[in-house]
């Protein structure tokens, strides 16, 4: 009786651990807002930049927004990746200065920026706001990241 009993539990939580709701949902996700391609906006970099990052595994969040002259990144690993964080960041920055040699790149997975890079990003979608705003908030960003807080 007690094998029985024992067995029956075994199953119960093997089943129980073969959910895979999970790992649908995070495929179908996208850790990061598509911004307007309008021309008041020109967020198309951005955008670029946040399809490739896409493709990276680790990461769970992407913020990228773009002005003429800066262009700045903000993004949160998985939390078992935060061990090679570094090393990640370093491959981000090499790859798009690369790419944007006209743009001054900014690079960050300090939080504060991530939300305030957030915050810009929602009022681009919602139109809310202008390219001059953009830029002051840019800058005011990059200042954020050069903070030792």
């Amino acid at each position: 009786m007690r094998l029985i009993l024992y067995f029956g539990l075994i199953m119960i939580a093997f089943l129980g651990s073969c959910d895979k709701s999970e790992t649908l949902q995070k495929e179908n996700d996208t850790p990061y807002m598509k911004l307007s391609s309008h021309d008041k906006y020109e967020q198309d970099i951005a955008n670029d930049i946040k399809v490739k990052l896409n493709k990276r595994e680790e990461i769970s969040i992407i913020h990228v927004v773009n002005d003429k002259e800066n262009i700045v990144i903000a993004f949160d690993l998985d939390h078992h990746h935060r061990f090679s964080l570094g090393k990640i960041e370093q491959e981000i920055i090499n790859e798009f200065e690369k790419s944007y040699q006209n743009y001054q790149l900014t690079v960050s997975t300090d939080q504060k920026i991530i939300s305030e890079l957030q915050k810009l990003e929602k009022s681009i979608h919602e139109k809310t706001t202008s390219k001059k705003k953009i830029s002051q908030q840019l800058k005011k960003i990059i200042s954020l990241t050069k903070d030792e807080a």
